[in-house]
């Protein structure tokens, strides 16, 4: 994590052999936190019923087959200098952090990251924050602009570059969650399972958190046309209509299966 901290040549040397050299599942938590789901399971007990603490992680376990396989090595990925060094307290051998924000290709190696009013940062955004007209009251501070800071950032495609297969790649990146898994090439079909976080509203609803955010629909239909599937979404705020949803990647063989039933029909 230290390392991670000055920069994205420091990062990518020790971060990249420590998740090339991983002989477990890999797990990334981009948009992680201190109170995130997927500690329990760089533990040697992985899946153990013990460990899984809600439904995300019990999907991720159930639909990646990590209970049979133990442990994971976990990446944290988190902009937020304040929550990165929260990140930072927790300790283990399977556990690391790195301090940037995941970005699109087309932008700079350093980025503004616009500051929430709300909680420990889980508002911060690169986006534009929304009006907070429309949005429910208890809602309202996580628009409200606390000030800016600069960050550096990487691309997710360099996160990925590292690895054979990542179990689970989890995205919460308030809003820009599309516009990065659009700049990521084939690096994408190396992970098993996509969480992603979303809103299920229209593209120019009033609840939209950040401006230019994208929808659970388009989400779907984006990640449709690059091999993977909807397995479920569950609530995290039913007044924004904010989700969480896990995606399957569909095998080659699948890919296949699907091509021939369409061209039966036609």
């Amino acid at each position: 994590g230290g390392l991670a901290r000055r920069g994205k040549e420091c990062m990518l040397v020790p971060t990249a052999a420590w998740l090339a050299g991983a002989s477990i599942p890999v797990v990334i938590d981009v948009g992680a936190h201190r109170y995130s789901d997927f500690f329990p399971l760089v533990h040697s007990e992985g899946c153990h019923p013990s460990r899984v603490v809600n439904r995300a992680v019990a999907a991720a376990c159930d639909e990646g087959g990590l209970a049979r396989r133990g442990a994971v090595r976990l990446l944290a990925v988190e902009a937020d200098p304040m929550a990165c060094e929260a990140l930072e307290q927790f300790s283990h051998r399977n556990y690391e952090v790195i301090c940037m924000a995941v970005v699109p290709a087309h932008f700079p190696t350093r980025i503004e990251l616009k500051q929430s009013e709300f909680l420990d940062g889980q508002c911060n955004s690169v986006l534009p924050f929304a009006s907070a007209d429309g949005l429910p009251a208890a809602a309202a501070a996580c628009v409200r602009t606390s000030g800016s800071i600069q960050v550096p950032a990487i691309q997710l495609e360099e996160l990925l570059a590292p690895l054979s297969e990542v179990a689970l790649l989890k995205l919460d990146i308030q809003g820009l969650d599309l516009a990065v898994l659009s700049a990521t090439g084939r690096s994408l079909r190396k992970c098993q399972l996509l969480q992603v976080e979303s809103q299920d509203v229209d593209p120019d609803s009033p609840l939209l958190l950040y401006r230019g955010a994208m929808t659970t629909a388009q989400l779907v239909r984006f990640l449709g046309g690059r091999g993977f599937e909807l397995v479920l979404c569950w609530i995290n705020s039913a007044e924004l209509r904010e989700q969480n949803c896990l995606f399957r990647r569909v095998s080659s063989a699948e890919i296949l299966q699907i091509g021939r039933l369409i061209f039966e029909k036609v």
